[in-house]
This record gives C-alpha cells, sequence and structure tokens, in this order.
C-alpha cells in the first residue's frame, strides 16, 4: 500500500559495523518491497523498536509493517511483536535459504582453511 512503513527489526549491537550490516541489508530490502524502510533495534543501538513504530505512527504511516532480522523466536522477536506494529513478519529461521547461505559460507571458509 502507498503508505506502508516497513521497519527492520534486528537484536542491536554496540560494534558500528554491525549496525552498518543492517543498514545495507535495509536498503537492500528496499529494492523488493513498494514502501520505505527504516532500521529499528531491540536493544543496544538507537532508534528501538517500539519508538520507530511510533514515530512511523505519527509520520502518517498508513500501515506499520515489522519485517523482523533476527534468526529465530525467542527475545528479540518478542520485542518486535510487541512493538505496536499491524503487521510482524517471522523470524528467518528455519527457512532453508538460511542454510543455503549457513552452507556456503562453510564451503567457503573451508575451502580458505
Amino acid at each position: 500500500m502507498p503508505d506502508d512503513c516497513v521497519i527492520l527489526a534486528a537484536a542491536g549491537s554496540s560494534n558500528t559495523l554491525a549496525l552498518a550490516d543492517v543498514e545495507l541489508a535495509a536498503r537492500r530490502l528496499e529494492r523488493f518491497v513498494p514502501a520505505p524502510v527504516s532500521v529499528a533495534y531491540a536493544s543496544a543501538a538507537h532508534p528501538r523498536i517500539p519508538d520507530a513504530v511510533a514515530e512511523a505512527r505519527s509520520a502518517g504511516a498508513g500501515r506499520v509493517i515489522i519485517a523482523n532480522h533476527v534468526l529465530a523466536p525467542g527475545h528479540f522477536a518478542g520485542i518486535a511483536s510487541r512493538a505496536g506494529a499491524d503487521i510482524v513478519t517471522a523470524p528467518l529461521a528455519p527457512d532453508a535459504r538460511v542454510a543455503a547461505v549457513a552452507a556456503d559460507r562453510y564451503r567457503a571458509a573451508v575451502a580458505a582453511g
């Protein structure tokens, strides 16, 4: 929908390289969804997920959609689920594509080893 707002919700980190990776993931996600994408975190970084949801609502978003960037159900996915968004995607695992990425990384490490 034209007034959707997507929030890529990650666990968070104090590592600036990790935060840059999440921002890159958000820019890549924007190529595939018909809505602006922002980033928010469950801990250790800002903005926090509930704050980003509130900000999107105050900016006039018709629907706020959280795209989970966490691997599995648990604490961080729970924070995203309780943040007040209209739609929250499932965590990334157990999607077979996650296993395929892990396998690719394994093969690359073994080949380099």
